[in-house]
């Protein structure tokens, strides 16, 4: 199946499934509930149980999720996902993947720091330090957004060069740590029988594996999530404070995410079960059959 095919089924599968987005929603609505406590909790501990609670529920939620999304990807036709029982198929996910998940949520913020760390340095090398921002708007733009953003405005090219370019160094770095590990999600619930506490560690390496095994597809899928994604931000710019337009576009984000992860899926599925791929276990079955033909 083509890209383009598998981008509509995905996107045909959250519209007619709204119980993928119903999670998505319940998910959303209870960590923005919890998390202004964090702000105003009284002291570090209570703050810090709150944010761990709030850490664990969204690797509980991935978890489940991330089940209910292999199950979609797995059904050819699409009409009988109807018929299933996603919030079993939910509760499922959780005691089989969650230890994984969890693990490979924290490999992966640890893996994100360190690459947002190394990009930091060479920034600092490449286009100087941000230390004169931090400086100058703690005297003279302190308190107030009007200020800071007018004291950002008359800066000089010089360093509104600096600030550019650890802007593009993130965004630059940021986007090639995802691309490698676009396909942590379906791998890390994939059925096999490796350790829960193993997994993870393995995920990460096969998803390098199969990035570098389907590079222009992989590639395909990339562009596409996040030439919508910025083309999003974009639209969102330009509406800037206006409530309607804002909430339509929450929500079309809101289907958008369920929608590139159900695209992610799809396309794990398929280039597993594939037989064009370099790994594919009937791959000496096929070519001794093309050779007994000849």
């Amino acid at each position: 199946m083509k890209i383009i095919d598998l981008i509509k089924k995905s996107f045909r599968i959250v519209v007619e499934n709204p119980t993928i987005t119903l999670f998505f929603v319940i998910f959303l609505i209870i960590s923005n509930f919890l998390a202004p406590y964090i702000m105003i909790a009284q002291s570090k501990v209570v703050a810090l149980i709150i944010a761990l609670c709030i850490f664990f529920l969204t690797t509980v939620f991935l978890a489940g999720w991330f089940q209910m999304l292999k199950e979609v990807a797995k059904e050819e036709d699409i009409t009988k996902l109807k018929d299933k029982n996603f919030f079993a198929i939910f509760l499922e996910g959780i005691s089989k993947n969650g230890i994984a998940v969890t693990i490979g949520v924290i490999i992966y913020l640890f893996l994100l720091s360190a690459v947002l760390f190394l990009t930091s340095e060479i920034a600092l090398r490449l286009f100087g330090s941000l230390d004169f921002i931090f400086r100058d708007m703690m005297i003279n733009a302190s308190g107030s957004v009007d200020n800071a953003l007018n004291y950002l405005q008359n800066l000089s090219d010089d360093q509104k060069f600096i600030i550019y370019g650890w802007q593009f160094s993130f965004v630059i770095a940021s986007m090639i740590y995802n691309f490698f590990f676009l396909f942590l999600a379906p791998i890390i619930v994939k059925d096999d029988n490796k350790n829960q506490l193993i997994k993870p560690f393995y995920t990460f390496i096969s998803s390098i594996c199969f990035t570098f095994k389907n590079f222009l597809g992989v590639l395909s899928v990339f562009f596409i999530i996040y030439l919508i994604y910025f083309s999003l931000g974009i639209t969102k710019a330009i509406i800037g404070s206006n409530v309607i337009l804002s909430i339509l576009i929450l929500f079309i984000y809101i289907y958008f995410i369920s929608g590139a992860l159900v695209l992610i899926f799809n396309y794990y599925e398929q280039k597993s079960n594939s037989l064009d791929r370099s790994d594919c276990i009937r791959e000496n079955e096929v070519i001794n059959i093309v050779s007994e033909e000849n």
